[in-house]
């Protein structure tokens, strides 16, 4: 599992990535409930399920 450690601009410390320290990670996607994977034990914050909803999703 990933963890946002920090954000300083548009730099993000996280922990738990499988890479090499100081490597950039090119690309980051939330995952949102309309993606063809499920993932079963996923918690949504609040703030982005009410986001969604307003959007037309299905939670």
């Amino acid at each position: 599992m990933v963890r946002l450690v920090s954000r300083d601009g548009r730099f993000l410390r996280v922990s738990g990535l499988d890479l090499f320290d100081g490597t950039p990670v090119l690309d980051i996607k939330p995952y949102t409930p309309d993606r063809s994977v499920r993932v079963e034990d996923l918690g949504l914050p609040d703030w982005y399920v009410r986001l969604w909803r307003r959007v037309g999703g299905v939670v």
